[in-house]
């Protein structure tokens, strides 16, 4: 949409999202430091900032996990609990709120960077959110379907009712762990569920790189080497756009925002594990893996795997030796196992499906696309695979691990028959991120700390001015891209025409009205702002889904009758887009334009137009419907006559059913045929002409009997490859019975001319 209306004035821009994210961290920050104090075996700090990232990403795993189990019971049950542990918060930490205050920003700890850090992200991630609009194409038009599901029924759902679908397509398959956190904050903040969808995404992307940051500085206590770790969310991605997955932004371009929460609680239990490992009793080890293993469970499945490894391969020990290696393949051998006992259960929710495995899988060219990111996530491989066998360590050991996972589903058999519960091409996300981490631990210890012994101060002076400056050129440069890139994907299927239509449906139309909105993305993202009755929902097993034929065929009043008397349709939503995702072909379709669209269905005695801004439309289906008049009528009894060129220009029509085909480049192809019943002319009908041609293609229609002919239209399609025209009938027409129809079409310029598809029929709104 092109407002992004919410509670903030339109005037602030991106920054609306960023006062949003703002009040979102604010929200979830109370409950994610206490359960971050309590893993950490109430560890007071006297570093105000290193820690906020982590209490931040703890908030979205515990909130998660409240949200979507007391929330199946009731969502304000779930809201009651976060707000109780915000209040617990403020009494138990009041000494710490303060503390900023008391000390003066002067004496605050170094790594208040974290604080610059986390706002230059906001900042940028709701610059790209803002361009790329809401609902970017893609997966958020079901994500978004979900939210308003939850806050409709008022709990975590467990079917889709009442929308309208049939058999087992009824029960949501889909873990909605990242829907609920949404669905419930929603209730707080008061804004579209679409875009309360996208605010969550966006905080989870935000808070990516500050926790890539913060662990990196965790062991270098560096800001160089950190910002160097958080390069991986900014590299520009290839400009083809192909492989676009393999860059962290490219999920928020995507819109798979499940994904980009899930890996921001696995990059959160890597960060736990590496930072606490040794320090915390088996209890809290066994506590937090726990909570990681349920929250990834009910957001991001396959990533569950992986706290449960860490969990028995490093909780029992608490240490990291060479043994562990042999303990990763014990478990990765017995979880090959168990998936391949549970894939026949789960067939059919389509995970480990062929279509499923193709879908997330990595190939050699995936993983070469960028010449930075080999270098940088072999150097670490390489440094990782050294220093595991030598000295091994919590992340030297899990990055190999990792590696050798995504590097073995290079073989399809392996990762078909295996591996194929990991999803590599989303693993990889997560890698690359630990493998920046690495390089930057790597080039702290390698070049800024060993430069101090082996260099001179002037050196050690010009290294420390010339790695800001590359580093804060490339920043640049690389914030550009991300910028032109968002710009070039943006696919902007909402705009204010069609807001303002969605904003009249919200006021104006029952949300237990049966709605057929088109199938356009604007079309089905409708249920993101309220959710209701509708046609097309993105879901195979529609029963309502032959109500479609009647925006492929809006001429054809007999069938609109029929639509209309088998489903309780009770408004028509036309939106300014006429591309859709087919769900039956799996590929994109352009339906009729718009403003023809529009003309035809203005036409219709079973619909009245209610509302229009733009090429945006709403119908109200007429009740109790009487036949007033003459109806649309059309020749030959067929519902289209349709032309295509032929191999060989002709000089006659050939008539195959209700087919016709015709090209023609010098003089002219005339057709004389009868209409299927006989017309008598009012002073109020006209003729309605639709052609779909080539720009140089000169059509003739007239109308008449055996004694008397008139020419009613002599049409060029000009500029346009559809015109529709309603014309009025010749005065000599009236009164008269009207049993022929012809046809002449000829070429303008002598090259040859061809009609696709022509519609001539007789209406008379009367």
């Amino acid at each position: 949409m092109a407002d992004w209306p919410s509670w903030m004035p339109d005037y602030f821009g991106p920054l609306n999202i960023v006062i949003q994210l703002a009040v979102f961290y604010l929200i979830i920050f109370p409950i994610g430091s206490l359960v971050w104090s309590f893993i950490r075996q109430n560890k007071e700090t006297d570093d105000l900032f290193l820690e906020m990232p982590f209490k931040l990403a703890t908030g979205f795993l515990v909130a998660t996990l409240v949200f979507f189990f007391v929330g199946i019971f009731s969502t304000t049950l779930s809201l009651a609990v976060l707000l109780a542990s915000g209040i617990w918060y403020v009494y138990t930490r009041r000494h710490l709120i303060v503390r900023p205050f008391h000390l003066g920003l002067h004496r605050l700890p170094p790594t208040g960077s974290v604080v610059l850090v986390m706002v230059f992200w906001m900042f940028l991630c709701s610059q790209i959110a803002w361009i790329e609009k809401c609902p970017p194409a893609g997966d958020p038009i079901i994500h978004g379907l979900y939210i308003p599901l939850a806050n409709f029924q008022g709990k975590t759902p467990l079917s889709l009712f009442p929308l309208p679908v049939v058999g087992h397509a009824q029960i949501i398959d889909y873990p909605l762990g990242f829907h609920m956190l949404g669905a419930t904050l929603d209730n707080l903040m008061g804004l579209p569920p679409g875009q309360m969808m996208l605010l969550v995404a966006v905080g989870a992307m935000a808070l990516l790189p500050v926790v890539t940051f913060a662990l990196t500085y965790t062991f270098t206590h560096s800001n160089l080497a950190s910002i160097i770790s958080t390069l991986v969310f900014l590299l520009p991605p290839v400009r083809s756009g192909q492989f676009l997955e393999m860059f962290p932004l490219g999920y928020l371009y995507d819109g798979v925002y499940p994904v980009i929460v899930g890996t921001l609680l696995l990059l959160l239990v890597f960060s736990w594990f590496a930072s606490n490992l040794h320090s915390s009793s088996r209890k809290h080890v066994v506590v937090f893996s726990t909570l990681a293993v349920i929250g990834l469970l009910i957001t991001y499945p396959p990533f569950a795997i992986f706290p449960l490894g860490l969990a028995v391969v490093f909780g029992l020990s608490k240490k990291v030796t060479r043994a562990s290696f042999a303990v990763f393949g014990g478990f990765a051998l017995a979880s090959i196992a168990a998936a391949s006992l549970f894939r026949p259960i789960l067939a059919w929710t389509g995970f480990g499906t062929q279509t499923n495995l193709s879908a997330y899988e990595v190939s050699l060219p995936f993983l070469v696309a960028n010449p930075v990111f080999i270098v940088v996530l072999s150097t670490s491989f390489v440094y990782c695979a050294f220093k595991a066998v030598r000295k091994p360590s919590f992340l030297h050991v899990s990055f190999v691990g990792i590696a050798i996972i995504i590097v073995a589903t290079l073989d399809y058999l392996t990762y078909s028959e295996f591996l194929w519960f990991v999803l590599p091409s989303r693993l990889y996300f997560l890698f690359s991120i630990l493998g920046f981490v690495l390089f930057g631990i790597m080039i702290d210890k390698a070049l800024f700390r060993k430069a101090r012994s082996w260099t001179s101060h002037r050196v050690r002076a010009l290294i420390g001015f010339a790695v800001p400056i590359a580093l804060a050129a490339l920043i640049l440069v690389s914030v550009s891209g991300q910028i032109s890139l968002a710009t070039q994907s943006s696919w902007l299927p909402y705009n204010n025409d069609d807001w303002n239509a969605v904003q009249w449906i919200i006021r104006n139309v029952p949300t237990n009205d049966l709605l057929l909105n088109d199938r356009s993305y604007a079309g089905v993202f409708i249920t993101s702002f309220q959710f209701r009755q509708v046609v097309n929902n993105l879901r195979n097993d529609n029963p309502y889904l032959d109500a479609n034929q009647m925006l492929d065929r809006p001429w054809d009043q007999n069938l609109q009758s029929s639509i209309f008397d088998r489903y309780p349709i009770r408004y028509v939503y036309v939106s300014t887009d006429s591309t859709y995702w087919d769900n039956a072909s799996k590929s994109y379709k352009t339906g009729l334009p718009r403003p023809e669209l529009n003309e035809i269905l203005s036409l219709s005695d079973n619909l009245v137009p209610v509302y229009r801004s733009g090429l945006a439309s709403i119908y109200e289906v007429v009740q109790n419907r009487t036949q007033t008049g003459t109806p649309l009528k059309i020749p030959f009894n067929s519902i289209i006559s349709t032309y295509s060129a032929a191999t060989n220009s002709s000089s006659s029509w050939k008539r195959d059913g209700p087919f016709l085909n015709i090209s023609i480049s010098t003089g002219w192809t005339i057709l004389a045929g009868q209409l299927a019943e006989t017309v008598i002319p009012s002073p109020t009908m006209s003729l309605v002409f639709v052609a779909n041609a080539t720009k140089n293609a000169d059509i003739g229609v007239w109308l008449g009997n055996n004694s008397s002919l008139s020419s009613v239209a002599l049409e060029y399609p000009g500029q346009t490859s559809l015109i529709v025209k309603t014309i009025t009938l010749s005065p000599e027409l009236r009164g008269i019975a009207i049993t022929d129809f012809g046809l002449e079409v000829g070429s303008v310029d002598g090259y040859p001319a061809s009609v696709n598809w022509l519609l001539v029929g007789l209406y008379d709104p009367d």
